[in-house]
């Protein structure tokens, strides 16, 4: 199998976007990605931080709520990458995959746009 670094020279990037608030505490479904995606990278955009409450929020599947991002700070403005260890690089799915977020308890405010970057190992319409 070629090495991420690889992949990502031979493929169209996409990117996939959803939008949680700090009253999404119970899992949302945010997007689904298509079978055969492999994710480049994740990039967390935070224009209002999460305030009073627990300031984390986590990104994964049905079966694994933290699968992909687990409780990532979102307590300040600005623009994150996940560290590595967490976001899973380099995971491809291998059927449709629902991605869900949860937003830690007790905010009073706090919004959070989450981008997955990824390829299609066979390049297809992703309709």
């Amino acid at each position: 199998m070629a090495t991420l670094e690889e992949f990502k020279k031979s493929r169209v990037a996409r990117c996939v976007r959803a939008t949680i608030t700090y009253a999404d505490t119970t899992a949302v479904r945010i997007f689904t990605l298509p079978r055969g995606a492999r994710i480049y990278t994740w990039m967390i955009h935070v224009p209002t931080a999460l305030v009073t409450g627990t300031t984390t929020f986590t990104v994964g599947t049905k079966a694994s709520a933290a699968y992909f991002i687990s409780a990532m700070t979102a307590a300040a403005t600005g623009t994150y990458m996940p560290d590595t260890e967490s976001a899973v690089p380099g995971h491809t799915t291998t059927a449709l995959t629902e991605v869900y977020a949860t937003v830690g308890a007790s905010n009073t405010a706090g919004t959070i746009i989450i981008d997955c970057v990824f390829g299609l190992d066979v390049e297809r319409s992703i309709r």
